[in-house]
């Protein structure tokens, strides 16, 4: 029969259901086994099933029918059975060393079960590593997950793991890496949602002033001037603000900064919206960060319709504001639900993407090409498409480098990001591996 789907996964189930299939995952789950081989004509051509290739993800099965951990294939040939490799036997992880102890063992099994097998006969070799171990006592974890390796020289020289999600126009979730329904810390990646809430109490701001209320902006002149002009608006002077004071984020304009301002905090702009709209409500401008305040109150309440789930902890985020911990399923069901029915949000930020980060910023850079994005601090990354599909991503180390990708990699696997469009993201969000003025590997998303 052909290979059952298990989250738009082909499923890979070892030997036979019983003891045989659980040690054969044992062996898998601790690192052992990392190949497994298959007779081609019977366990593929028959049932019309190609071979894996590489970069498939795999849901292997225990005996029960249930999912407990996701492979990705890393190589895969059909070869003749007289060529089965030394590394193969190795590989495989079942105490064959070399391709005639291979070949023994398994010409002797397949003979049994009536399979053809002769020096020619097509054996599908395939190689992989484990990216999710989804046994209970891995779960509810950041580093179980790979999702973004560095090669140098054709060798992974580093590791991302992570937890991804994907979820559909009505908040159902497509796919996933690791566990998504673990709450995390989101970060700056909220912004958009909470300039909902702005607008809802009443804020009157539209363009590049809404757009850097949502953004984490590097403190050029250009950003401090728009956060300067949402507070002249509403009759406030800079020290009005209540994020800590610092350097511009921009090398360019550090150079020129003569001390630490408010101005240039990366979160001036959502702190000036917080003030704006205060002023438009009638609510108080002194306490306007304390969980407390209305406009904070109403924060949390759109945090929760938007990602349809109760906060679990709130504390304080590095600007001083109010930071509600969400799933990652949580956070990407609400960037969908905000680029999908928040048109003056998404317009703002997508044609002023300069005042949502920088001019090289990654979400700058994907908006640039008509999608929603926001980064977060410690590797998070969202991104929102008119549709309402909604992707998050959460790096379990903090490093942003890999998140970008990894989000981009998700949309590509299910045909909503243009191939064009994704090619040139790629390429603007390269992180490449040098050997002097050579590029010898790359950052890629798994």
């Amino acid at each position: 029969m052909a290979f059952p789907i298990v989250k738009g996964m082909r499923a890979i189930e070892f030997g036979q259901a019983g003891e045989s299939r659980e040690s054969l995952n044992a062996l898998v789950l601790d690192a052992h086994k990392r190949a497994t081989a298959g007779h081609f004509e019977r366990d593929y051509q028959d049932h019309g099933e190609p071979l894996e290739h590489v970069g498939e993800r795999l849901a292997m099965l225990n005996s029960a029918g249930e999912h407990v951990a996701t492979l990705r294939v890393t190589k895969a040939e059909v070869v003749p059975f007289a060529q089965v490799s030394d590394e193969l036997a190795v590989a495989e992880g079942e105490g064959d060393f070399t391709g005639d102890e291979f070949r023994a063992g398994y010409s002797k099994d397949w003979v049994a079960m009536g399979y053809s097998c002769t020096e020619t006969t097509p054996v599908a070799t395939v190689y992989f590593d484990l990216v999710e171990d989804l046994r209970p006592a891995h779960r509810n974890t950041l580093a179980n997950f790979e999702v973004a390796h560095l090669t140098r020289a054709g060798r992974v020289e580093s590791v991302h793991q992570g937890l991804v999600a994907l979820t559909a126009p009505n908040g159902v979730l497509l796919d996933s890496i690791g566990d998504s329904s673990l709450q995390i810390f989101p970060r700056s990646a909220v912004k958009p949602i909470q300039v909902v809430a702005m607008l809802r109490a009443g804020l009157n701001l539209a363009g590049a002033e809404l757009a850097i209320c949502a953004g984490s902006h590097q403190g050029t002149a250009n950003h401090t001037g728009l956060v300067q002009q949402i507070l002249t608006g509403v009759g406030l002077a800079d020290s009005a603000l209540q994020c800590p004071p610092a350097w511009p984020g921009n090398a360019a304009a550090r150079k020129l900064a003569d001390s630490e301002t408010r101005l240039a905090f990366n979160c001036s702009g959502k702190h000036a919206g917080f003030l704006a709209t205060c002023v438009a409500a009638g609510w108080s401008i002194e306490n306007y960060l304390d969980p407390e305040h209305p406009l904070q109150v109403l924060v949390k309440q759109v945090l929760e319709e938007y990602s349809g789930e109760k906060v679990e902890l709130s504390t304080i985020d590095g600007c001083g504001a109010p930071l509600h911990t969400l799933s990652v399923a949580g956070l990407a069901r609400s960037i969908g639900r905000v680029a999908s029915s928040n048109p003056v949000i998404a317009e703002a930020m997508i044609q002023n993407a300069w005042a949502v980060g920088g001019e090289d910023s990654p979400d700058t850079l994907v908006m640039r090409e008509g999608l929603v994005a926001k980064l977060g601090a410690e590797g998070v990354f969202v991104v929102g498409l008119p549709s309402g599909h909604g992707v998050a991503v959460k790096i379990a180390d903090g490093s942003l480098r890999a998140a970008p990708l990894v989000a981009l990699k998700m949309l590509a696997k299910h045909n909503l990001i243009a191939a064009q469009v994704y090619e040139r993201l790629l390429a603007a969000l390269a992180v490449n591996s040098m050997g002097g003025n050579q590029v010898i590997g790359q950052l890629v998303a798994l």
